[in-house]
């Protein structure tokens, strides 16, 4: 019967080939908090964090915090000091070899009582990358190396520390980035990860060509794969996606769309560590809403005549027809109107692209005189930016109308960071939407019209 491995072992043999300095993983973050115990130095926690970043000069270790019963090291090594590093835990290590001062072990039993797992493919504690790979360490019971009032005693030493001041324990862990605190911190434990360098930045539908245009920020190549709805159930690999692109950085490739498939799995790995980044993207030829508003209104004819042609006091009829030609290609709408109160805008339409950033639409309408809606709409973005926890540069804020905007507005309108929709402008994205313009393709539309300073949507180009 054959021994199982040892899961640092599996860890490494999955990694390694991608450490060094011309590779994926050029450097490796350590830190551990260490008690003393008798005449050693023994693991609370601690991390291990292989990177993409550039290798330090030298590998050192340094003491954030030096009191008689608590230690904490931290440092950037070179990648080829991983290896010894995975050694030293197998062998009852954290800390072995680099100051005759500077040691730490596991436990004090040695290393048969630090139980590992490999726990695989995990959402990543970057911001940057989605998914990392870990294995984790767990040993023997906190208390055994200190009691509760030595806690209190040194949450009150670190804050008061001047060469490095912690908010207590719980300061110290967050500043390590250490997913624990001092509460929950009931058993020793030591973890490794690696992040998977690669995601997409931006997918989109492009109508015209019928392709999917992928923008993806990646290290190293991974492997890019793509399964068609319908018929489904098969990944398949695209064959050298970026062949002249350099190993770090962002770049763009080209799907030619399956016929009649309506949706795409996107996913980008590396062989050997797992799933970097997955996406689901539509294939939007014509959405279902469209089809239904032709059935309902052949030729968009109310549609047309709500714009452009009746006369409403109340404005509503307009009103609600912004509303839809947004709804319609695919934006959740607000509604709002003249009966609001507080001074609500007119409409606020809200779409999340498939990489899940949020866009949204503040909208006022009038049938004539844009420029008399300038200011109120901007205090009306400030303050939903301000209660809703959204950034001002989320709103796209335009103001739609049946007049062509005249230079004068423009300017104006340039100045305030708004759009001015109407005239032409308007009938240009009518004729976009009941063409089945997907959402990106609406906002890229009101982007260029004239007197607007939108934020661009990531990867259409522009």
């Amino acid at each position: 019967m054959d021994t199982p491995s040892h899961p640092l072992d599996d860890f490494f043999r999955k990694v390694g080939p991608f450490t060094g300095t011309q590779a994926i993983y050029r450097s490796f973050e350590l830190s551990c908090v260490a008690a003393k115990s008798g005449g050693d130095w023994l693991l609370l926690c601690g991390k291990a964090v292989l990177t993409t970043d550039p290798p330090p000069s030298e590998s050192r270790l340094s003491r954030l915090v030096d009191f008689d019963d608590l230690q904490v090291i931290s440092g950037r090594l070179k990648p080829e000091d991983f290896a010894g590093l995975v050694d030293n835990l197998k062998e009852g290590w954290v800390v072995r070899g680099f100051h005759k001062s500077l040691n730490v072990r596991l436990m004090p039993e040695g290393p048969g009582n630090f139980v590992w797992q490999l726990s695989g493919v995990r959402p990543s504690g970057t911001n940057r990358w989605k998914n990392e790979i870990a294995v984790n360490g767990f040993g023997g019971t906190v208390s055994s190396l200190l009691y509760s009032p030595s806690w209190h005693d040194i949450d009150d030493r670190l804050r008061e520390n001047k060469d490095n001041n912690f908010d207590g324990l719980n300061g110290l862990f967050k500043f390590l980035r250490l997913k624990t605190a001092r509460d929950l911190l009931s058993v020793t434990f030591f973890g490794i990860s690696a992040e998977l360098p690669a995601r997409f930045k931006a997918v989109d539908y492009n109508r015209k060509s019928r392709v999917l245009d992928v923008e993806v920020e990646r290290v190293g190549r991974p492997t890019l794969k793509v399964e068609w709805t319908p018929p489904g159930g098969e990944l398949i690999t695209i064959q050298d996606p970026f062949p002249d692109a350099p190993d770090t950085g962002q770049c763009r490739y080209s799907i030619p769309a399956q016929d009649d498939s309506t949706e795409a799995k996107l996913l980008l790995s590396f062989a050997g560590l797992g799933v970097a980044n997955t996406l689901q993207c539509s294939i939007n030829r014509k959405s279902t809403l469209l089809q239904v508003a032709e059935s309902f209104d052949p030729n968009q004819q109310r549609l047309n005549d709500r714009l452009f042609n009746e006369t409403d006091p109340r404005a509503n009829a307009f009103e609600l027809a912004v509303a839809r030609l947004l709804s319609t290609s695919g934006y959740a709408v607000l509604w709002f109107g003249r009966g609001s109160k507080d001074a609500l805008p007119d409409i606020v339409a809200h779409w999340r692209s498939p990489i899940g950033e949020d866009y949204f639409i503040l909208a006022e309408c009038t049938h004539v005189d844009p420029i008399r809606k300038l200011t109120d709409l901007v205090n009306r973005r400030n303050r939903l930016s301000e209660e809703c926890g959204v950034t001002a540069d989320r709103w796209l804020t335009v103001v739609f109308s049946r007049d062509e905007a005249i230079p004068r507005d423009i300017d104006a309108a340039t100045a305030h960071g708004v759009v001015l929709c109407g005239g032409n402008g308007l009938r240009d994205l009518v004729k976009q939407v009941t063409s089945g313009a997907s959402p990106s393709e609406l906002y890229e539309g009101l982007r260029k019209q004239q007197g607007s300073i939108p934020l661009p949507i990531p990867g259409l180009g522009y």
